[in-house]
């Protein structure tokens, strides 16, 4: 089999056939299998340069350059492209907007961000369509970078890296049935690279000759499609290896959840570490989380999951498990009682490890007419839901998917982002304290209008706050989170338009 061509867009399957990779019959029961990788991988890198990737603003990582892999659709289709900056400094942020195709195409474009302001820009609607990729160079560390996809399923989103490297790995992905995983390499500066990338799969190692000795040319973009060399596996995860200039990795990953066809964004991680934190997001009957952990040495590791339900008396529990060398274990953890959601800490011992997760929710049919049924949807703070505002409850979920990482360390701010309230996407920020004293936490605009109540998040516990707009303000909307104690935010963004469907989860950029 050859390469796919690197200008043309991965066509999707027209019929669903297949059930979700989280199987959310089966969310209630934690299951784990193992996913060898091949020999002769390379050594993970170190944890530190696993967060300079992920933290941005701080006083002592900041960046001035930030690479979005994508891949993004641009050109004619039914999806739109966007690039969301925002700037937490007092000065405009000044630069440029790089956007590099699978077509060749290379288009510069001047951006200004406004101090304690944010804006999108749109990439193009006209022409062939194609794959993109997308660096954004500013004259000041004071900003975070989010890319973010629009379509027929609703939206995605993944927050763009602030460095290269020769190592990456992607923890999630399937091949089975119509899901499939488009994963791009881009190389944003001016030394060319080549790239090589094996995989760990359901049935063990595959290195598809196709797929090594890659050239990607500096400034270049390409995308390959797994499912075409390797095709048919309930569980893919991958590793790319770069000689020459350092990359930069992100993927589409599609999954059939509730007979859908639904695709998430993904960034791929730079190094392994021994400490993970992932957001709080939805874990009920009808909402299901599954934990992807790749061990890539040459040592056996042992991780113990810690979940943050959503109140002391919603204990969530841990789950353990040994992960063997150079293998992924994936740990689907049993339904929260009630209606519910959970942060979660990973932890490693042996060898570092590198964690994905993957999310699935299932929309209840309607009742009557209603599009609402009373406790067929997860809902945060369901024990004190009777004397707590809306405000403070996750909203009814649309059928969805999504996959993503998270960060090896909590913090106390916490820019999010690329959140968006208007007729079509609702947004929800999670808030999680995995530390051992409470931390009182406030949600703000970048100007500094409060957006919720201060919330008080209990250790061990998570949170969750239903958006509003502000009074004046409209669509797009960046949050801050300040919290008197290291706490892990994240947001999620659901599809409310007339499709009815599309969840994206990620963490938010921390600053500090």
């Amino acid at each position: 089999m050859s390469t796919p061509r690197p200008g043309r867009p991965r066509r999707l399957p027209a019929v669903a056939v297949v059930v979700v990779l989280l199987g959310l019959a089966g969310v209630a029961n934690a299951t784990m299998r193992a996913r060898p990788t091949p020999p002769g991988r390379s050594r993970a890198t170190t944890a530190a340069g696993a967060e300079r990737s992920m933290t941005v603003a701080s006083s002592s990582v900041a960046s001035t350059a930030w690479y979005c892999a994508g891949p993004l659709p641009v050109g004619r289709g039914p999806q739109a492209s966007s690039i969301a900056v925002a700037n937490v400094g007092d000065r405009p942020a000044r630069g440029q907007l790089i956007l590099t195709s699978t077509r060749g195409q290379r288009r510069t474009t001047a951006i200004t961000v406004g101090a304690h302001a944010d804006a999108v820009y749109g990439l193009p609607r006209t022409g062939a369509g194609a794959n993109a990729a997308v660096t954004v160079l500013v004259d000041t560390a004071t900003v975070g970078v989010q890319e973010i996809v629009h379509g027929g399923t609703g939206p995605m989103a993944a927050r763009c890296a602030v460095a290269t490297g020769h190592t990456s790995y992607l923890a999630e992905g399937s091949t089975r049935g119509a899901a499939n995983v488009a994963l791009a390499i881009y190389d944003p500066g001016a030394t060319p690279a080549v790239a090589s990338v094996t995989f760990a799969t359901s049935g063990g190692g595959v290195t598809p000759p196709a797929f090594q000795g890659i050239d990607v040319a500096p400034g270049g973009l390409v995308v390959l499609d797994v499912g075409h060399e390797v095709p048919s596996q309930l569980a893919v995860a991958s590793t790319v290896v770069s000689t020459g200039g350092g990359v930069v990795v992100g993927a589409v990953i599609d999954a059939v959840v509730d007979h859908h066809l639904l695709t998430s964004l993904a960034g791929g991680s730079p190094a392994a570490a021994r400490r993970w934190q992932l957001a709080a997001a939805p874990l009920s009957t009808s909402a299901g989380q599954g934990f992807s952990v790749l061990d890539p040495t040459s040592r056996p590791a042992r991780i113990k999951i810690s979940l943050a339900g959503t109140s002391p008396r919603m204990a969530a529990g841990e789950l353990t498990t040994e992960v063997p060398a150079g293998a992924v274990v994936d740990v689907a953890p049993a339904a929260l009682p009630g209606r519910s959601s959970a942060g979660a800490t990973v932890t490693a011992t042996g060898a570092p490890v590198v964690v994905g997760r993957e999310l699935a929710t299932v929309a209840a049919p309607p009742s009557g007419g209603a599009t609402d049924r009373p406790g067929s949807h997860p809902t945060i703070h369901a024990v004190h839901q009777r004397r707590l505002p809306a405000l403070l409850a996750l909203p009814s979920l649309p059928t969805g998917f999504a996959a993503g990482s998270g960060t090896t360390a909590a913090y106390r701010r916490w820019l999010l982002v690329g959140g968006e309230v208007d007729a079509r996407v609702g947004d929800v920020v999670s808030l999680t304290d995995p530390g051992r004293r409470p931390a009182v936490v406030r949600l703000t605009t970048l100007t500094g209008t409060l957006v919720a109540p201060e919330l008080t998040v209990a250790p061990g516990t998570s949170r969750v706050v239903t958006v509003r707009v502000p009074t004046g303000a409209t669509g797009n909307l960046t949050l801050l989170a300040t919290a008197t104690r290291s706490v892990v935010a994240g947001e999620l963004l659901y599809g409310t338009g007339a499709t009815g469907l599309g969840v994206t989860t990620w963490t938010g950029i921390p600053i500090g």
